[in-house]
């Protein structure tokens, strides 16, 4: 069960670490623009491996393994340095449509493994061996050969920004190209649930059920267009919501703003919920985004099948709650709420 909070400080969207509940979501798509493709010197023997190589969609695996980039040099013969820079956009495919980071849950992140095999030689011009990198806000540093983790929250995913200085070095960046990588090496989404997608007509369309996440959207009216949908069994991020169950929804869409009127159905098993929590009193509650605070929703209840409709004009998170709630400022510090 969700306590009380009267006062939030926190944002709307918070990186949550990695759980045990979160779901891994693949393929990942994505493209690549390198600002200086092939600027960096490189000199090996024999067979050993001295070119880089780009691509926005592995030609072994396309469905799984986008935005490869590889570089530097194999074995302990020959030098390689320089730097890879540049800017990638990512997104995910989720039952066959393109979802951009946007209608992605916010507390999500896309995950690849960075690998470094060293390669050190005594004559190398540009001395002791080793790979630094920045992507956005993130950065680390490599003195030998391993494995990094590289994560990127979704709101950064429209535009990522990297670059790469090496030193003698090989490098891979969502495994390499040509290799059917792990799922360790190549990109993956991860969410704090499952998410499922589906498209909207135009008008009063067909309900639409989510049966993975308990949720069945009609919508009334609307331009039509991309409609996403998680649940997940964490309470709501930022501790913020009103009490009432464990879990939140977070519902999406393409549609602008007040476009469109939906109603929410939002499922849930009596048997299950905590004794203290009377099902004939649960009301939906969503989480306004401009306000940075919880509204309750007038809400219809039918105990006998296990479901809370509410009509909204705007998607977002959603919880089921016993606690009538309003926004009613913002400030600084956060929204305040009012109980009732």
């Amino acid at each position: 069960m969700r306590p009380l909070l009267i006062l939030s400080l926190l944002a709307t969207c918070i990186f949550a670490t990695a759980n045990a509940q979160e779901v891994a979501h693949e393929p990942v798509l994505g493209t690549i623009q390198i600002d200086n493709d092939g600027v960096y010197s490189c000199q090996a023997s024999g067979s050993l491996l001295c070119a880089a190589c780009v691509e926005d969609q592995d030609t072994v695996n396309p469905s799984t393994r986008p935005l490869i980039i590889s570089f530097g040099k194999t074995g302990l013969s020959g030098w390689s340095y320089g730097t890879m820079s540049g800017t990638m956009q990512l997104a995910a495919e989720i039952d066959g449509l393109t979802i951009p980071p946007a209608l992605l849950p916010c507390d999500s992140r896309f995950s690849s493994r960075m690998g470094v095999g060293a390669g050190y030689h005594p004559f190398s011009p540009c001395g002791d061996q080793g790979l630094d990198y920045q992507i956005n806000s993130n950065g680390g540093v490599f003195t030998e050969g391993g494995n990094h983790e590289i994560h990127i929250p979704v709101e950064e995913a429209n535009l990522v920004s990297f670059e790469i200085n090496f030193c003698n070095v090989s490098a891979h960046w969502g495994a390499g190209c040509g290799v059917n990588g792990s799922i360790n090496d190549r990109w993956l989404l991860w969410a704090p649930g499952r998410i499922n997608a589906a498209t909207v007509d135009p008008g009063n369309s067909a309900p639409l059920p989510f049966p993975n996440q308990n949720v069945i959207l009609d919508f009334q009216h609307g331009s039509g267009g991309i409609v996403t949908a998680l649940r997940s069994e964490l309470d709501a991020p930022g501790g913020m919501a009103p009490a009432g169950p464990a879990g939140y929804w977070e519902i999406t869409t393409d549609m602008a703003r007040g476009s469109y009127s939906v109603d929410v159905t939002l499922q849930f098993d009596a048997a299950s919920l905590p004794p203290d929590i009377n099902p004939a009193a649960l009301m939906i509650a969503r989480f306004d985004r401009v306000a940075n605070g919880w509204e309750s929703l007038n809400s219809v209840v039918d105990v006998a099948a296990g479901t809370v409709t509410a009509t909204i004009s705007e998607l977002s998170k959603l919880v089921l709650s016993t606690e009538s709630v309003v926004t009613v400022t913002r400030s600084t510090f956060g929204a305040v709420k009012a109980r009732f």
